[in-house]
Protein backbone atom coordinates (compact mmCIF):
# COMPACT_ATOMS: atom_id res chain seq x y z
CA UNK A 1 0.00 0.00 0.00
CA UNK A 2 1.04 3.39 -1.01
CA UNK A 3 2.05 5.83 1.92
CA UNK A 4 -0.49 8.92 1.86
CA UNK A 5 1.44 11.83 1.25
CA UNK A 6 0.13 13.50 4.22
CA UNK A 7 2.44 11.20 6.59
CA UNK A 8 5.56 12.00 4.01
CA UNK A 9 5.02 15.47 4.66
CA UNK A 10 4.76 15.53 8.53
CA UNK A 11 7.55 13.23 8.52
CA UNK A 12 9.34 16.08 6.65
CA UNK A 13 8.74 18.59 9.67
CA UNK A 14 11.57 18.68 12.90
CA UNK A 15 10.42 18.86 16.10
CA UNK A 16 10.33 22.33 16.53
CA UNK A 17 8.61 22.38 13.67
CA UNK A 18 6.12 20.39 14.52
CA UNK A 19 5.14 21.86 18.09
CA UNK A 20 4.36 24.94 15.91
CA UNK A 21 2.19 23.28 13.27
CA UNK A 22 0.46 21.46 16.17
CA UNK A 23 0.19 24.89 17.82
CA UNK A 24 -1.23 26.90 14.46
CA UNK A 25 -3.91 23.99 14.11
CA UNK A 26 -4.83 24.39 17.85
CA UNK A 27 -5.17 28.04 17.09
CA UNK A 28 -7.56 27.53 14.49
CA UNK A 29 -9.63 25.47 16.43
CA UNK A 30 -9.24 22.57 13.94
CA UNK A 31 -9.23 19.99 16.21
CA UNK A 32 -10.75 16.95 14.39
CA UNK A 33 -7.11 18.05 11.81
CA UNK A 34 -4.99 17.91 14.96
CA UNK A 35 -6.50 14.57 16.03
CA UNK A 36 -5.93 13.21 12.56
CA UNK A 37 -2.10 14.63 12.72
CA UNK A 38 -1.43 13.48 15.97
CA UNK A 39 -2.55 10.02 15.24
CA UNK A 40 -0.41 9.63 12.06
CA UNK A 41 2.23 10.80 13.51
CA UNK A 42 1.87 8.19 16.24
CA UNK A 43 1.28 5.18 13.72
CA UNK A 44 3.37 6.57 10.52
CA UNK A 45 5.59 3.52 11.04
CA UNK A 46 2.84 1.08 9.69
CA UNK A 47 1.32 3.53 6.93
CA UNK A 48 2.34 1.17 4.29
CA UNK A 49 0.23 -1.49 5.88
CA UNK A 50 -2.76 -2.47 4.11
CA UNK A 51 -4.49 -2.20 7.56
CA UNK A 52 -3.91 1.52 8.02
CA UNK A 53 -6.52 2.94 6.16
CA UNK A 54 -9.14 0.94 8.80
CA UNK A 55 -7.10 1.59 11.67
CA UNK A 56 -7.64 5.38 10.46
CA UNK A 57 -11.35 4.95 9.58
CA UNK A 58 -12.18 3.37 13.05
CA UNK A 59 -10.15 6.43 14.68
CA UNK A 60 -11.56 9.29 12.92
CA UNK A 61 -15.57 8.10 12.38
CA UNK A 62 -15.91 5.34 15.45
CA UNK A 63 -16.95 2.77 12.74
CA UNK A 64 -15.74 -0.10 10.36
CA UNK A 65 -13.97 1.11 7.06
CA UNK A 66 -16.49 1.12 3.92
CA UNK A 67 -14.79 1.51 0.67
CA UNK A 68 -17.57 3.29 -0.83
CA UNK A 69 -16.63 6.24 2.12
CA UNK A 70 -13.18 6.05 1.33
CA UNK A 71 -13.48 9.58 -0.10
CA UNK A 72 -13.93 11.15 3.56
CA UNK A 73 -10.47 9.93 4.55
CA UNK A 74 -9.30 11.18 1.43
CA UNK A 75 -10.75 14.82 2.53
CA UNK A 76 -8.98 14.84 5.56
CA UNK A 77 -5.91 13.69 4.17
CA UNK A 78 -5.85 16.23 2.28
CA UNK A 79 -6.30 18.97 4.52
CA UNK A 80 -3.66 18.12 6.46
CA UNK A 81 -1.67 17.90 3.20
CA UNK A 82 -2.91 21.49 2.31
CA UNK A 83 -1.87 22.82 5.69
CA UNK A 84 1.56 21.19 5.78
CA UNK A 85 2.42 22.45 2.00
CA UNK A 86 1.42 26.01 3.04
CA UNK A 87 3.57 25.62 6.68
CA UNK A 88 6.50 24.60 5.13
CA UNK A 89 5.78 27.49 2.26
CA UNK A 90 5.72 30.00 4.70
CA UNK A 91 8.63 28.29 6.95
CA UNK A 92 11.31 28.68 3.27
CA UNK A 93 9.91 32.33 2.51
CA UNK A 94 10.80 33.53 6.04
CA UNK A 95 13.95 31.57 5.94
CA UNK A 96 14.58 33.12 2.50
CA UNK A 97 13.73 36.55 3.45
CA UNK A 98 16.34 35.82 6.64
CA UNK A 99 18.95 34.85 4.79
CA UNK A 100 18.48 36.26 1.02
CA UNK A 101 18.86 39.80 1.48
CA UNK A 102 17.86 39.86 -2.32
CA UNK A 103 14.33 38.34 -1.37
CA UNK A 104 14.24 40.29 1.67
CA UNK A 105 14.17 43.30 -0.54
CA UNK A 106 11.81 42.65 -2.97
CA UNK A 107 9.52 41.88 -0.68
CA UNK A 108 10.06 44.88 1.17
CA UNK A 109 9.79 47.15 -1.77
CA UNK A 110 6.38 45.01 -2.63
CA UNK A 111 5.00 45.60 0.39
CA UNK A 112 5.92 49.47 0.23
CA UNK A 113 4.69 49.73 -2.86
CA UNK A 114 1.31 47.80 -1.89
CA UNK A 115 0.42 50.13 0.78
CA UNK A 116 1.07 53.54 -1.60
CA UNK A 117 3.87 54.03 0.20
CA UNK A 118 6.13 55.94 -2.23
CA UNK A 119 8.02 58.45 -0.72
CA UNK A 120 9.33 55.50 1.38
CA UNK A 121 9.57 53.23 -2.04
CA UNK A 122 11.82 56.31 -3.05
CA UNK A 123 14.02 56.42 -0.04
CA UNK A 124 14.72 52.72 -0.24
CA UNK A 125 14.67 51.80 -3.85
CA UNK A 126 18.09 53.31 -4.56
CA UNK A 127 20.01 51.90 -2.51
CA UNK A 128 18.12 48.31 -2.97
CA UNK A 129 18.46 48.80 -6.91
CA UNK A 130 22.57 49.19 -6.63
CA UNK A 131 23.15 46.72 -4.39
CA UNK A 132 21.73 44.06 -6.87
CA UNK A 133 23.92 45.59 -9.87
CA UNK A 134 26.85 45.15 -7.38
CA UNK A 135 25.77 41.41 -6.60
CA UNK A 136 25.67 40.70 -10.58
CA UNK A 137 22.02 39.61 -10.20
CA UNK A 138 20.06 40.82 -12.97
CA UNK A 139 16.53 38.93 -12.18
CA UNK A 140 16.97 40.68 -8.92
CA UNK A 141 17.41 44.24 -10.81
CA UNK A 142 14.75 42.99 -13.41
CA UNK A 143 11.68 42.67 -10.52
CA UNK A 144 13.23 45.72 -8.50
CA UNK A 145 13.16 47.41 -11.43
CA UNK A 146 9.11 46.11 -12.69
CA UNK A 147 8.05 47.61 -9.09
CA UNK A 148 9.86 51.13 -9.78
CA UNK A 149 8.00 51.31 -13.34
CA UNK A 150 4.69 50.14 -12.00
CA UNK A 151 4.53 53.32 -9.78
CA UNK A 152 5.43 55.55 -12.62
CA UNK A 153 2.80 53.91 -15.04
CA UNK A 154 0.52 54.49 -11.89
CA UNK A 155 0.81 58.16 -11.79
CA UNK A 156 1.34 59.16 -15.99
CA UNK A 157 -0.70 61.60 -16.36
CA UNK A 158 0.52 63.67 -13.25
CA UNK A 159 3.39 64.76 -14.51
CA UNK A 160 4.46 64.57 -18.12
CA UNK A 161 8.40 63.64 -16.98
CA UNK A 162 6.51 60.71 -15.46
CA UNK A 163 5.42 58.98 -19.41
CA UNK A 164 9.22 59.55 -20.08
CA UNK A 165 10.59 58.34 -17.04
CA UNK A 166 8.61 54.94 -17.23
CA UNK A 167 9.64 54.39 -20.96
CA UNK A 168 13.01 54.91 -20.16
CA UNK A 169 12.72 52.05 -17.14
CA UNK A 170 10.61 49.76 -19.55
CA UNK A 171 13.60 49.88 -22.26
CA UNK A 172 15.88 49.53 -18.73
CA UNK A 173 14.03 46.02 -17.95
CA UNK A 174 14.78 44.67 -21.30
CA UNK A 175 18.56 45.16 -20.66
CA UNK A 176 18.16 43.54 -17.14
CA UNK A 177 15.93 40.73 -18.71
CA UNK A 178 19.37 40.00 -21.91
CA UNK A 179 21.78 39.77 -19.33
CA UNK A 180 19.70 37.17 -17.18
CA UNK A 181 19.40 35.34 -20.50
CA UNK A 182 22.55 35.58 -21.24
CA UNK A 183 23.93 33.97 -17.30
CA UNK A 184 21.17 31.76 -17.73
CA UNK A 185 21.87 30.90 -21.63
CA UNK A 186 25.82 30.62 -21.01
CA UNK A 187 24.70 27.82 -17.41
CA UNK A 188 22.48 26.04 -19.79
CA UNK A 189 25.34 25.75 -22.32
CA UNK A 190 27.91 24.63 -19.57
CA UNK A 191 25.53 21.92 -17.76
CA UNK A 192 24.61 20.63 -21.33
CA UNK A 193 28.14 20.23 -22.39
CA UNK A 194 29.50 19.04 -18.76
CA UNK A 195 26.51 16.46 -18.38
CA UNK A 196 27.58 15.35 -22.10
CA UNK A 197 30.85 14.62 -20.79
CA UNK A 198 30.27 13.39 -17.48
CA UNK A 199 27.38 11.08 -19.12
CA UNK A 200 30.02 9.48 -22.04
CA UNK A 201 33.33 10.66 -20.84
CA UNK A 202 34.84 8.42 -23.63
CA UNK A 203 33.39 11.02 -26.56
CA UNK A 204 35.20 14.13 -24.77
CA UNK A 205 37.50 14.66 -27.50
CA UNK A 206 34.91 14.45 -30.13
CA UNK A 207 32.52 17.24 -29.09
CA UNK A 208 32.29 20.12 -30.83
CA UNK A 209 34.72 23.17 -29.92
CA UNK A 210 32.58 25.79 -32.31
CA UNK A 211 31.50 28.84 -30.42
CA UNK A 212 27.74 29.42 -30.95
CA UNK A 213 26.54 33.15 -32.05
CA UNK A 214 24.81 35.39 -30.11
CA UNK A 215 22.44 38.65 -30.66
CA UNK A 216 23.18 39.94 -27.04
CA UNK A 217 26.69 40.47 -27.03
CA UNK A 218 26.63 43.95 -25.09
CA UNK A 219 24.23 42.20 -22.92
CA UNK A 220 27.36 39.66 -21.82
CA UNK A 221 28.17 41.09 -18.41
CA UNK A 222 31.00 39.49 -16.51
CA UNK A 223 29.04 36.44 -14.73
CA UNK A 224 27.69 35.81 -18.15
CA UNK A 225 31.01 35.83 -19.52
CA UNK A 226 32.42 33.29 -16.63
CA UNK A 227 29.70 31.05 -17.93
CA UNK A 228 31.07 31.73 -21.43
CA UNK A 229 34.44 30.54 -20.56
CA UNK A 230 32.92 27.69 -18.36
CA UNK A 231 31.23 26.52 -20.98
CA UNK A 232 33.80 26.00 -23.25
CA UNK A 233 35.67 24.16 -20.92
CA UNK A 234 33.92 21.20 -21.22
CA UNK A 235 33.80 21.76 -25.33
CA UNK A 236 37.66 20.98 -25.78
CA UNK A 237 39.54 17.89 -25.53
CA UNK A 238 40.44 16.62 -22.33
CA UNK A 239 44.18 17.59 -22.54
CA UNK A 240 43.17 20.88 -23.63
CA UNK A 241 41.06 21.97 -20.89
CA UNK A 242 43.38 22.61 -17.79
CA UNK A 243 43.94 26.12 -18.87
CA UNK A 244 40.48 26.74 -19.71
CA UNK A 245 39.77 25.51 -16.00
CA UNK A 246 42.88 27.28 -14.80
CA UNK A 247 41.07 30.85 -16.07
CA UNK A 248 37.88 29.94 -14.57
CA UNK A 249 39.44 29.45 -11.31
CA UNK A 250 41.68 32.83 -11.75
CA UNK A 251 37.97 34.30 -11.94
CA UNK A 252 35.93 32.62 -9.38
CA UNK A 253 38.66 33.65 -6.71
CA UNK A 254 38.74 36.86 -7.78
CA UNK A 255 35.48 37.43 -7.11
CA UNK A 256 34.87 35.13 -4.31
CA UNK A 257 34.73 37.97 -1.76
CA UNK A 258 32.12 39.97 -3.74
CA UNK A 259 29.92 37.29 -5.67
CA UNK A 260 28.60 34.75 -3.44
CA UNK A 261 28.08 32.44 -6.64
CA UNK A 262 32.05 32.18 -7.27
CA UNK A 263 32.45 30.75 -3.73
CA UNK A 264 30.85 27.90 -5.15
CA UNK A 265 32.91 28.19 -8.30
CA UNK A 266 35.85 27.76 -6.90
CA UNK A 267 35.01 24.66 -5.30
CA UNK A 268 33.86 22.86 -8.77
CA UNK A 269 37.09 24.50 -10.62
CA UNK A 270 39.74 22.90 -8.15
CA UNK A 271 37.41 19.35 -8.35
CA UNK A 272 37.36 19.63 -11.94
CA UNK A 273 40.77 20.53 -11.95
CA UNK A 274 41.93 17.96 -10.11
CA UNK A 275 39.68 15.29 -11.82
CA UNK A 276 40.90 15.99 -15.38
CA UNK A 277 44.30 16.35 -14.19
CA UNK A 278 43.91 12.51 -12.93
CA UNK A 279 42.63 11.91 -16.62
CA UNK A 280 45.57 12.74 -18.19
CA UNK A 281 47.87 10.88 -15.33
CA UNK A 282 49.78 13.71 -14.09
CA UNK A 283 48.47 12.88 -10.59
CA UNK A 284 51.15 15.05 -8.79
CA UNK A 285 49.26 18.03 -10.20
CA UNK A 286 46.21 16.41 -9.37
CA UNK A 287 47.37 15.93 -5.89
CA UNK A 288 47.78 19.48 -5.35
CA UNK A 289 44.87 20.92 -6.29
CA UNK A 290 42.59 17.57 -4.52
CA UNK A 291 44.86 19.11 -1.05
CA UNK A 292 43.43 22.70 -1.93
CA UNK A 293 40.13 21.44 -2.41
CA UNK A 294 39.99 19.54 1.16
CA UNK A 295 41.26 22.72 3.00
CA UNK A 296 37.85 24.77 1.21
CA UNK A 297 35.47 25.02 4.54
CA UNK A 298 33.27 22.23 3.67
CA UNK A 299 31.51 19.68 6.07
CA UNK A 300 32.73 16.16 6.40
CA UNK A 301 29.66 14.92 4.81
CA UNK A 302 29.21 17.34 2.60
CA UNK A 303 27.72 15.49 -0.48
CA UNK A 304 30.21 17.39 -3.14
CA UNK A 305 33.14 16.62 -0.71
CA UNK A 306 32.20 13.11 -0.62
CA UNK A 307 32.14 13.12 -4.55
CA UNK A 308 35.52 14.76 -5.28
CA UNK A 309 36.87 12.46 -1.89
CA UNK A 310 35.49 9.51 -3.80
CA UNK A 311 37.28 11.05 -6.86
CA UNK A 312 40.58 10.93 -4.84
CA UNK A 313 40.52 7.36 -3.51
CA UNK A 314 40.08 6.72 -7.07
CA UNK A 315 43.22 8.24 -8.29
CA UNK A 316 45.02 6.60 -5.50
CA UNK A 317 44.43 3.54 -6.69
CA UNK A 318 45.36 4.68 -10.39
CA UNK A 319 48.55 5.48 -8.58
CA UNK A 320 49.05 1.89 -7.13
CA UNK A 321 48.62 3.36 -3.91
CA UNK A 322 46.51 0.60 -2.40
CA UNK A 323 46.71 0.69 1.08
CA UNK A 324 45.97 3.95 1.46
CA UNK A 325 42.89 4.14 -0.83
CA UNK A 326 41.84 1.17 1.49
CA UNK A 327 42.42 3.34 4.74
CA UNK A 328 40.37 6.45 2.82
CA UNK A 329 37.83 3.56 2.17
CA UNK A 330 37.64 2.55 5.55
CA UNK A 331 37.37 6.07 7.44
CA UNK A 332 34.85 7.57 5.06
CA UNK A 333 32.56 4.89 3.89
CA UNK A 334 29.61 5.39 6.81
CA UNK A 335 29.20 8.45 4.79
CA UNK A 336 29.81 7.17 1.42
CA UNK A 337 27.15 4.91 2.12
CA UNK A 338 24.24 7.60 3.04
CA UNK A 339 24.51 8.59 -0.72
CA UNK A 340 23.29 6.56 -3.29
CA UNK A 341 25.38 7.60 -6.28
CA UNK A 342 28.20 7.54 -3.94
CA UNK A 343 27.47 4.58 -2.36
CA UNK A 344 27.51 2.78 -5.94
CA UNK A 345 30.91 4.38 -6.55
CA UNK A 346 31.93 3.10 -2.79
CA UNK A 347 30.96 -0.42 -3.95
CA UNK A 348 33.22 -0.31 -7.10
CA UNK A 349 36.07 1.12 -5.46
CA UNK A 350 36.07 -1.34 -2.56
CA UNK A 351 35.80 -4.19 -5.58
CA UNK A 352 39.10 -2.19 -7.23
CA UNK A 353 40.83 -1.77 -3.83
CA UNK A 354 40.26 -5.53 -2.92
CA UNK A 355 41.72 -6.36 -6.55
CA UNK A 356 44.33 -4.67 -6.39
CA UNK A 357 45.55 -5.74 -2.94
CA UNK A 358 44.76 -9.85 -4.27
CA UNK A 359 42.55 -10.34 -1.30
CA UNK A 360 40.12 -12.38 -3.23
CA UNK A 361 37.97 -13.22 0.02
CA UNK A 362 36.68 -9.13 0.54
CA UNK A 363 36.67 -9.08 -3.15
CA UNK A 364 34.03 -11.43 -3.11
CA UNK A 365 32.16 -10.24 -0.61
CA UNK A 366 31.94 -6.79 -1.79
CA UNK A 367 30.42 -8.24 -5.45
CA UNK A 368 27.13 -8.03 -5.52
CA UNK A 369 24.47 -11.34 -6.69
CA UNK A 370 22.18 -9.11 -7.91
CA UNK A 371 23.11 -6.81 -10.66
CA UNK A 372 19.55 -5.64 -11.83
CA UNK A 373 19.32 -2.62 -10.09
CA UNK A 374 22.82 -0.99 -11.61
CA UNK A 375 23.48 0.98 -14.92
CA UNK A 376 25.65 -1.26 -17.56
CA UNK A 377 28.76 0.20 -16.78
CA UNK A 378 28.45 -0.29 -13.40
CA UNK A 379 27.56 -4.26 -14.12
CA UNK A 380 30.26 -4.35 -16.58
CA UNK A 381 32.70 -3.36 -13.98
CA UNK A 382 31.51 -5.71 -11.76
CA UNK A 383 31.36 -8.60 -14.04
CA UNK A 384 34.85 -7.74 -15.03
CA UNK A 385 35.95 -8.16 -11.15
CA UNK A 386 33.77 -11.55 -10.94
CA UNK A 387 36.15 -12.87 -13.36
CA UNK A 388 39.45 -11.10 -11.24
CA UNK A 389 38.06 -13.23 -8.67
CA UNK A 390 38.13 -16.09 -9.91
CA UNK A 391 41.20 -15.22 -11.45
CA UNK A 392 43.23 -14.59 -8.34
CA UNK A 393 41.24 -18.04 -6.97
CA UNK A 394 43.82 -19.90 -9.29
CA UNK A 395 40.38 -21.01 -11.09
CA UNK A 396 41.54 -19.39 -14.47
CA UNK A 397 38.41 -21.37 -16.31
CA UNK A 398 35.55 -19.96 -14.32
CA UNK A 399 37.66 -16.13 -14.93
CA UNK A 400 37.72 -17.08 -18.84
CA UNK A 401 33.63 -17.96 -18.56
CA UNK A 402 32.67 -14.86 -16.55
CA UNK A 403 34.40 -13.06 -19.68
CA UNK A 404 32.69 -15.11 -22.16
CA UNK A 405 29.54 -14.22 -20.28
CA UNK A 406 30.16 -10.51 -20.20
CA UNK A 407 30.83 -10.62 -24.00
CA UNK A 408 27.76 -12.24 -24.98
CA UNK A 409 25.34 -10.33 -22.85
CA UNK A 410 26.73 -7.20 -24.57
CA UNK A 411 26.77 -8.81 -28.06
CA UNK A 412 22.96 -9.62 -27.86
CA UNK A 413 22.10 -5.88 -26.81
CA UNK A 414 22.67 -2.42 -28.01
CA UNK A 415 26.06 -1.30 -28.22
CA UNK A 416 27.41 -0.01 -24.52
CA UNK A 417 28.11 3.77 -24.36
CA UNK A 418 30.87 2.92 -22.17
CA UNK A 419 32.61 0.09 -24.41
CA UNK A 420 34.49 -2.20 -21.97
CA UNK A 421 34.90 -5.28 -24.62
CA UNK A 422 38.87 -4.24 -25.77
CA UNK A 423 39.43 -4.56 -22.03
CA UNK A 424 37.14 -8.11 -21.72
CA UNK A 425 39.02 -9.31 -24.38
CA UNK A 426 42.43 -8.52 -23.38
CA UNK A 427 41.56 -9.71 -19.50
CA UNK A 428 40.37 -13.38 -21.60
CA UNK A 429 43.92 -13.34 -23.71
CA UNK A 430 45.91 -13.37 -20.75
CA UNK A 431 43.73 -15.21 -18.71
CA UNK A 432 44.30 -18.03 -21.67
CA UNK A 433 48.16 -17.37 -21.80
CA UNK A 434 49.25 -17.08 -18.56
CA UNK A 435 47.96 -20.08 -17.24
CA UNK A 436 50.03 -21.82 -19.40
CA UNK A 437 52.94 -23.44 -18.65
CA UNK A 438 56.50 -21.34 -19.18
CA UNK A 439 57.18 -22.14 -22.79
CA UNK A 440 58.57 -19.75 -25.50
CA UNK A 441 54.96 -20.17 -27.21
CA UNK A 442 53.38 -18.34 -23.89
CA UNK A 443 56.52 -15.61 -23.58
CA UNK A 444 55.53 -14.55 -27.39
CA UNK A 445 51.85 -14.52 -26.58
CA UNK A 446 52.38 -12.34 -23.98
CA UNK A 447 54.96 -10.47 -25.64
CA UNK A 448 52.16 -9.21 -28.20
CA UNK A 449 49.80 -8.69 -25.71
CA UNK A 450 51.95 -6.07 -24.01
CA UNK A 451 52.24 -4.79 -27.59
CA UNK A 452 48.69 -4.51 -28.68
CA UNK A 453 47.50 -3.36 -25.14
CA UNK A 454 50.53 -0.42 -25.38
CA UNK A 455 48.78 0.57 -28.70
CA UNK A 456 45.38 0.38 -27.91
CA UNK A 457 46.54 2.87 -24.80
CA UNK A 458 47.78 5.27 -27.25
CA UNK A 459 44.78 5.34 -28.91
CA UNK A 460 42.01 5.39 -26.19
CA UNK A 461 40.17 7.87 -24.46
CA UNK A 462 41.19 8.88 -21.25
CA UNK A 463 38.28 7.75 -19.55
CA UNK A 464 39.36 4.25 -21.17
CA UNK A 465 42.90 4.14 -20.11
CA UNK A 466 42.36 5.14 -16.36
CA UNK A 467 39.70 2.57 -16.06
CA UNK A 468 40.60 0.22 -13.14
CA UNK A 469 40.17 -3.15 -14.36
CA UNK A 470 42.35 -2.40 -17.28
CA UNK A 471 45.23 -1.11 -14.26
CA UNK A 472 44.41 -3.91 -12.77
CA UNK A 473 45.46 -6.49 -15.86
CA UNK A 474 48.55 -4.03 -16.45
CA UNK A 475 49.83 -4.64 -12.74
CA UNK A 476 49.01 -8.29 -13.16
CA UNK A 477 50.89 -8.69 -16.15
CA UNK A 478 53.89 -6.85 -14.34
CA UNK A 479 54.38 -9.31 -11.27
Amino acid sequence: MRVPKAVMLLNLLTGKELKQFQSKLKHARKEKTLALCNWLLKNHDSAGEESFRERMHQFLFDSPYDHSRDYLLRNELRVISEAVKDFLTKIHIEKEANQNSSMADIFLLSALCERKAIDIFKLEFKDIYDQALFRNEPLTAWLINRLNHSIYTRFLHEKEINVETAAQLNELQLTHLNNFYMTAYQSYRFNKAYLKQSKFPFLANDLTTQKSASDHGDAQIQLAAYFELKAQCFLLPVDQRTDCLKNCLEVARRDAGKIPIYKEEVKFCLSELAKTYCLLNNFQTAETYFHQFFKLDLEPADPYRLAVLADYIAKLLKQKRTEEALTWIKSHQENLKKIEKLSVRLKCLKAAAFAFSGDADNLYETLPDNFTEYSRPVKHFFRLHYAIHAWLTENESNAIREIDNLLNAIQKSEPPAFDVRPVARFMRRYFSWAAMPDSQPRMRNLEKLQADLKQYEQNAAPAYKSYLPLIWLKMEMEN
